[in-house]
């Protein structure tokens, strides 16, 4: 059996690599980030270069923003209170929508809307093979597999032939726009979603980003990336937005993250962390929509 721990890690400071072919998850942990009825338990990789293998806390916050919108949308059904929501066990059942999540890592966002039953049925999706392994044993061990598909999707290729993209109610991100790299790949997938065929009277596909700005730090030789509310100019995220978005005929709009999503996080560390305004002021969330439309 693998021991548990609790994960006492800040954000993740290194970028997204691809393992070398072969490469095991070594030192492997399991990282209650808050406490069991709360929150799910996930695997990470320690030592392992990259950030799918790392918990965001973006994603608590995440979570906790979309319990409320998904439950304010036209036809939508409440969801359970948070307390209620942790429990494997869940009266009414979910509501008919299909979410996909692109960068899903660790599947811990994922995990907690399926958790809180705001979703009939989620496919997570990464493009590291050993991430989506990682992903599926999360899943698993937190007994959702009923709930939450675990596929393979680097971008800039085809998505899975299983994932039917007109069946898809809502597509999301959570920390896919990272230091100063291209991401014309992750424009074209969202440009894939958005452009699936909808039927006669059928909403279009919404898609949601969460982003942290960042700045980079050195500390004692140590790059370190941390928040920064003023580092949107010049940074990928003002790129991605102004510039690759727009390449794909897509555009983005800012969403207001009300304060009640930050102290609802059901981590108690994520909802240390943003007690920090700084931090706050450094999430920024899109709505991203087809030009086209």
């Amino acid at each position: 059996a693998i021991p548990l721990r609790r994960s006492l890690s800040h954000l993740p400071h290194r970028p997204r690599t691809s393992p070398q072919p072969g490469a095991a998850l070594a030192h492997m942990t399991v990282a209650v980030v808050a406490a069991p009825e709360a929150s799910p338990a996930l695997r990470q990789a320690a030592g392992i270069a990259g950030t799918g293998h790392q918990l965001w806390h973006a994603a608590s916050l995440f979570a906790a923003f979309l319990r409320d919108d998904l439950a304010s949308g036209a036809g939508s059904q409440p969801p359970p209170p948070p307390e209620a929501a942790a429990g494997r066990r869940r009266k009414a059942p979910a509501p008919q929508r299909h979410v996909l999540e692109l960068g899903a890592g660790t599947g811990g966002l994922a995990i907690e809307l399926a958790q809180g039953g705001l979703a009939s049925a989620i496919t997570a999706t990464d493009g590291e093979p050993a991430v989506v392994r990682n992903m599926k044993y999360n899943v698993q061990a937190n007994r959702l597999g009923h709930t939450v598909r675990c596929r393979q999707w680097a971008w800039g290729q085809e998505p899975p032939k299983d994932l039917d993209l007109s069946g898809v109610d809502l597509c999301i991100g959570t920390e896919v726009v990272y230091y100063n790299r291209p991401h014309a790949d992750l424009a074209a997938a969202l440009r894939t979603v958005l452009d699936a065929p909808r039927a006669p009277g059928q909403p279009p596909i919404r898609a949601l980003l969460l982003l942290t700005v960042r700045m980079a730090e050195d500390q004692g030789g140590r790059v370190v990336h941390r928040p920064n509310a003023e580092g949107y100019t010049g940074s990928s995220i003002e790129h991605f937005v102004e510039v690759e978005l727009p390449e794909q005929l897509l555009r983005a709009e800012r969403v207001q993250i009300p304060a009640e999503a930050f102290d609802g996080c059901l981590c108690p560390l994520a909802r240390s962390i943003y007690e920090d305004p700084e931090v706050r002021e450094a999430l920024v969330l899109y709505e991203v929509f087809s030009q086209c439309a």
